[in-house]
């Protein structure tokens, strides 16, 4: 998308560079849709139909306030990082390559296993030459990071500065969920980062937690939270969610 209130950019350029890489692929096997200024309908309505493994953004980008695509007339759209993440459900890899998207690219993060943005204003020069190197190396069978690799050589290789502009996220970079407190003697169990957890039993126990203090914490909790719960039956499901 290059509204026409929008500095121009050589998108056609860029796309003719994409599929030129992606025909010498040999053998392997790869199909290049295109859409061209493209409204936020027009991406919900291609993501449905060609179900794409791949996704490759051109255009322009305004950070935390989400990627700017068209509206009927031709003018300036600005689509929300929410809005955007929710529509990659069944793609492997996007790339964003526009400038300041690297927000935009950590929240789609969350549904791709990799992501591609920009941590801040790249040329159009320099933008061409990382998708000549990323689409030359997935071409040639390379995987999403490694071809990232090239596609920042590429850019170096060019005479440019900006080879350190674009940023991979994997999805194991997305944000983690609130952290989880079990509380109770000899003290709180804490995870060290912000992600949902399950300790073992061995960990417990390395913690200064007795096999004993944990059964009947968690029998305590059964009866606390479930009138009449039989003693055996809190007794065997506390064992079950113990078990190493």
């Amino acid at each position: 998308a290059n509204p026409t209130d929008t500095p121009p950019l050589r998108l056609d350029h860029e796309v003719r560079e994409i599929q030129s890489g992606l025909l010498r692929s040999g053998p392997r096997s790869f199909h290049l849709r295109q859409d061209w200024a493209v409204r936020p309908r027009d991406v919900r309505r291609a993501l449905l139909e060609h179900r794409p493994r791949v996704v490759h953004f051109c255009g322009h980008g305004t950070g935390d306030e989400g990627l700017i695509l068209e509206d009927d007339s031709g003018t300036s759209q600005l689509v929300s990082t929410g809005a955007i993440a929710g529509l990659f459900d069944h793609v492997k890899c996007v790339v964003l390559n526009a400038c300041f998207s690297d927000s935009q690219a950590r929240a789609i993060a969350q549904h791709v296993d990799y992501v591609i943005g920009m941590s801040r204003e790249i040329g159009d020069h320099a933008a061409i030459e990382f998708a000549i190197g990323f689409y030359d190396a997935v071409a040639a069978g390379k995987p999403y990071d490694v071809a990232f690799m090239f596609g920042c050589n590429a850019i170096e290789l060019a005479g440019l500065a900006e080879h350190s502009t674009p940023v991979l996220i994997p999805k194991t970079s997305a944000p983690p969920t609130p952290p989880v407190t079990f509380t109770g003697s000899p003290g709180p169990v804490r995870s060290k980062g912000d992600g949902l957890f399950i300790k073992s039993l061995r960990t417990l126990n390395a913690s200064g937690w007795s096999t004993s203090g944990v059964m009947k914490r968690l029998e305590q909790l059964d009866y606390d939270n479930v009138a009449g719960l039989d003693r055996f039956a809190g007794r065997k499901k506390a064992a079950e969610l113990l078990k190493d």
